[in-house]
């Protein structure tokens, strides 16, 4: 009698276990965790983009589309190859025409330039929007890889990859940064306020505010 009633007890407990358990990880995935909120300023900052040697050509042909979509026509600014200057020009209308550089004998793309100066130290610093550099990944369809660092002040980002699902990773001065990108603010997760990627990017103007909050993943994945 006792076995039969065991039984059954393992058997109620079983089958409210199924019923109940997904409820509880439905509650824990709607759960609130701590981010450290970076909201950047509708402004244009000092941007130096430093060119990888490994897939450099992806590389540069990545850096041609995003200032190519995001400069004016007639805006110029510095390509440094090998600690020597050379001056970049935007062609035509913002996501037309394209960007040009040229060594005072040839004209050439940006990035066939950058890819004919494979193997040399090549950096592009220009004034741009760091927010709109950032939501320039959100146009692509598949995840994100930059084949460069950006550097804002003292601040720089390094292997940066930013999902379809606004999920984006990547080294802050060195250090490994998780997060989400929403609506032109920056998500990381714990608080992050004392790093020193985060007191430098605060430090070089281009955030207006730095906050922990504390919001739901699933949201900031939309």
């Amino acid at each position: 009698m006792k076995k039969r009633i065991l039984s059954l007890l393992l058997a109620v407990i079983l089958v409210f276990g199924v019923a109940v358990v997904p409820g509880v990880g439905a509650d824990a995935a709607a759960k609130k965790i701590k981010y450290t909120r970076l909201t950047f300023a509708d402004v244009n900052s000092n941007v130096t983009f430093e060119i990888a040697e490994a897939n450099r050509a992806a590389a540069a042909n990545q850096l041609h589309t995003v200032l190519n979509n995001m400069l004016k026509k007639g805006t110029t600014f510095v390509v440094t190859v090998n600690k020597k200057d050379y001056t970049a020009t935007k062609t035509g209308k913002q996501g037309k025409g394209s960007v040009t550089v040229s060594d005072g004998k040839t004209t050439q793309t940006l990035d066939a330039f950058i890819v004919a100066n494979k193997g040399k130290a090549t950096s592009v610093t220009v004034s741009v929007n760091v927010k709109k550099v950032l939501n320039a990944a959100k146009l692509a369809k598949k995840k994100a890889n930059f084949g460069y660092s950006i550097k804002v002040g003292d601040a720089v980002f390094s292997d940066l990859k930013i999902s379809k699902k606004n999920k984006v990773t990547f080294n802050g001065n060195g250090k490994a940064f998780a997060g989400y990108l929403k609506n032109g603010k920056l998500y990381v997760k714990k608080n992050r306020t004392n790093s020193k990627f985060v007191k430098a990017l605060n430090k070089s103007g281009c955030l207006s505010k730095v906050k922990v909050v504390k919001a739901k993943t699933a949201s900031l994945a939309k």
